[in-house]
């Protein structure tokens, strides 16, 4: 039997082979899911990804207990304050060294402050970096029920809701399939009866879904809420800070592309009707916080943007770059009609700001505690706080610790 199904996929496999590589979809999210292709992370079943124990490359080290930063003790001391942090990129540090993420800045400025949690008095201070590259809240949940309660914290810090925003063909809570489907996905049989169903690709007609929903995302904060509160400990939740000025290019919208309908993100739309000589510009401001220098020296290419923002005209992405031709030329008064513009088709922007509109609310309704970093942000507007639209400078780790260890204070210092 077994003879007789290896030479079945291997006659799939061969057949898929022969195939080549199949034709374009128009609407691909693989790279939602690239997170888990990095090397510092391996495959999980239930959280798709984890940090490599012992990982050291360049910047990147990841601990033998599959975090950044120190090693925890494996027993927590009688007089140690545990703070845990859950996150994602930001509170990992992604692009940051290690000393500059704010959990490295937070404990600094914690250290040889007196704390009391309960009746026990702490005079050490520990801080545990559990952010992972890519986390939703529906893994910040599993990951705490799975590894964080059994580190004992007393308090967790969670700050999920950009990846949760983000775009997919299937939620996370529906990608939690059993160990044996996903074996099964991935052999030459299933994907070669799947290839041969799915035909030529076609204008697509289901919409992209965020990873996490905002309904699923109340429900996997107050569950972390739960859980942490019957472990004895506090939680706190950090609102989501965003870049202003610039919109959100990274969700998949509907478009035509050559008289067909597919979903694409804004940004891969304008790198493939700008051509190659906009690519790096477009990606070092949108990915790497950088100005639009260069995109205005080029006359043909600030016709294209114009005729593009006409084309796309419910896309944020072209009267955006447009406003910067604009601004170049001297014409600030079309500039800032752009700008206008692009804040009132900035959906994405509005979508992931929504998240933050959750946590506020379940604050104001007593049921989780809020530190509002986003408004912390908005009121050093002017500060280089972003190095892109999300992830913040050195300045902006410190801004969060600084504001994080200000509420630690003043919840559990203990007057000298």
């Amino acid at each position: 039997m077994l003879l007789v199904l290896g030479v079945i996929e291997g006659g799939a496999c061969g057949v898929l082979f022969l195939m080549g590589p199949p034709p374009e979809a128009g609407f691909q999210f693989r790279e939602v899911w690239r997170h888990g292709e990095n090397p510092f992370h391996v495959p999980d079943r239930r959280l798709f990804w984890t940090p490599v124990p012992g990982f050291r490359e360049g910047e990147i080290a990841i601990n033998a207990s599959g975090f950044r930063g120190p090693d925890p003790a494996t027993v927590k001391p009688a007089d140690t304050f545990r703070v845990v942090l859950l996150g994602n990129s930001v509170t990992f540090g992604f692009r940051t060294r290690e000393a500059d993420s704010y959990a490295h800045r937070l404990a600094e400025q914690l250290q040889g402050l007196p704390l009391r949690h309960e009746d026990r008095a702490c005079s050490r201070i520990e801080v545990i970096n559990a952010g992972v590259v890519g986390y939703t809240s529906w893994q910040g949940r599993v990951l705490y029920e799975e590894r964080i309660r059994e580190l004992e914290p007393d308090l967790v810090i969670a700050a999920f809701g950009y990846n949760d925003h983000h775009s997919a063909s299937e939620c996370d809570r529906e990608r939690q399939t059993s160990a044996v489907l996903d074996a099964v996905r991935k052999t030459g049989l299933f994907r070669l009866v799947h290839r041969l169903r799915s035909g030529p690709p076609a204008d697509l007609q289901q919409a992209p879904v965020p990873r996490v929903s905002l309904q699923d995302y109340r429900e996997n904060i107050l569950a972390i809420q739960e859980a942490v509160r019957a472990d004895g400990a506090d939680g706190l939740f950090l609102t989501i800070a965003i870049r202003p000025g610039v919109p959100l290019v990274e969700n998949f919208r509907e478009v035509v592309i050559e008289g067909r309908r597919v979903w694409m993100r804004q940004i891969d739309v304008a790198l493939g009707a700008l051509g190659p000589g906009s690519r790096e510009i477009l990606s070092r401001h949108f990915h790497g916080g950088a100005a639009l220098d260069g995109l205005a020296d080029d006359p043909g290419l600030c016709r294209r943007i114009q005729q593009l923002s006409r084309q796309y005209p419910d896309l944020p992405v072209f009267p955006y770059l447009l406003a910067s031709c604009l601004q170049s030329a001297g014409q600030n008064d079309a500039a800032r009609e752009a700008l206008r513009r692009v804040e009132g088709l900035d959906r994405e922007r509005r979508e992931l700001e929504a998240y933050n509109d959750v946590l506020r609310t379940l604050d104001r309704e007593g049921r989780i505690e809020v530190l509002d970093v986003a408004r912390h942000f908005e009121a050093h507007r002017e500060a280089p706080l972003f190095m892109d639209v999300i992830h913040p400078t050195p300045a902006g780790h410190e801004l969060i610790a600084r504001v994080i260890a200000a509420r630690i204070d003043e919840h559990y210092g203990v007057a000298e």
